[in-house]
């Protein structure tokens, strides 16, 4: 079963993920898969060097994927926000990561059919964001409530919290 985004980050117009509070710094990555897109919740964690993987739920996160390191890759013709979660980049791409600062809000991707609240917490599990349980350590508060959809995925504004 594939899974679709709702609108991609071209349809949207972004082009900052940081919507307020900006990044702590900007770090080089290296894909380490073909499943790495831009928004991706990614760590170091089991990498060598430079290299990135999606953050799984019981990793530490190093920060969000925002596009390719233009100093060492080629933007496509599509466009520099091309790099969604239906197209991610091939493996062995550089990259650039923002690392979260607190209190900054960005723009993040929720789980498949997830229905998010106002302000509800919210943790990273596979790249992606979904609702926090009690008894978990959360990062992120949303900003915006999403309302789930079958084998939907869709892209809204949440703020950091923990680092």
């Amino acid at each position: 079963m594939t899974v679709a985004l709702e609108t991609t980050l071209l349809n949207l117009g972004i082009h900052n993920l940081d919507k307020e509070g900006g990044f702590q710094r900007i770090e080089p990555g290296i894909t380490t898969g073909t499943d790495i897109f831009i928004g991706a919740g990614v760590t170091r964690r089991g990498q060598t060097g430079q290299g990135i993987d999606l953050c799984a739920e019981i990793e530490a996160l190093l920060g969000f994927v925002l596009g390719y390191n233009t100093a060492k890759e080629t933007i496509d013709d599509e466009g520099y926000y091309y790099r969604d979660y239906d197209n991610p980049f091939g493996s062995g791409k550089h990259v650039l990561i923002g690392i979260p600062k607190q209190g900054g809000k960005y723009l993040i991707l929720s789980e498949t059919n997830e229905t998010i609240e106002l302000f509800e917490k919210l943790k990273c599990v596979d790249g992606v964001w979904k609702v926090a349980d009690t008894a978990d350590n959360y990062q992120m508060i949303a900003e915006e409530a999403v309302t789930g959809a079958g084998n939907v995925r869709k892209y809204f504004y949440a703020t950091w919290v923990k680092n």
